[in-house]
């Protein structure tokens, strides 16, 4: 045949998906042939967008945000991205209740939408009391280039007394402030 693996993979998966829904009430087999046409196509979105509702009206948030993680790490798509991270780290913490995870994708997201305050401003309260000082610091970090000079100043400053205060490695936090001095403006 003159069609790709994966075309006929896709073509294959639809009518499988189809054929079932058709004669079958137990979505077991539906589930297994979607995580294959995956598999072997990662951008088959409606074999995505029809995995996570079958995921999502079973409740399965676990695998549920397995499917995210395997959709995020495939996308090259930037736009994509966000929505999927956005998506994923709302599924983490309102249906999952799990805090950890959807800091994990919203920590994804930062370096997407850096210019996004509220984004981060969420997160680094929800680290601050997770006491995770690297983390925020990674987010930080992130958003230096969207920031004004002064903005920038604070930030490192706040950069230097966490690597210090809170993480006690006294040596990363003078390397920041020969940052800020070779800078100027500080």
């Amino acid at each position: 045949s003159d069609r790709s693996a994966p075309e006929r993979a896709r073509d294959l998966g639809r009518r499988a998906v189809a054929f079932h829904d058709e004669w079958f009430e137990d979505p077991g087999f539906v589930l297994q042939i979607l995580k294959r046409v995956l598999e072997i196509e990662p951008g088959a979105e409606w074999a995505f967008e029809r995995l996570s509702l079958l995921l999502t009206m079973a409740e399965r948030w676990d695998d549920l945000l397995s499917a995210y993680d395997v959709a995020i790490a495939e996308c090259e798509d930037r736009e994509k991205k966000k929505t999927l991270l956005d998506e994923a780290a709302r599924i983490a913490k309102d249906f999952a209740g799990s805090t950890d995870r959807a800091i994990s994708y919203l920590k994804q997201l930062v370096p997407l939408r850096p210019e996004d305050a509220q984004l981060a401003g969420s997160l680094e309260r929800r680290l601050v009391l997770q006491k995770r000082y690297r983390d925020l610091i990674d987010v930080w970090s992130a958003r230096l280039s969207v920031l004004s000079p002064q903005e920038v100043l604070s930030t490192r400053t706040r950069m230097a007394e966490t690597w210090l205060e809170k993480l006690g490695d006294a040596a990363t936090a003078l390397d920041v402030v020969r940052q800020i001095l070779e800078a100027g403006g500080g």
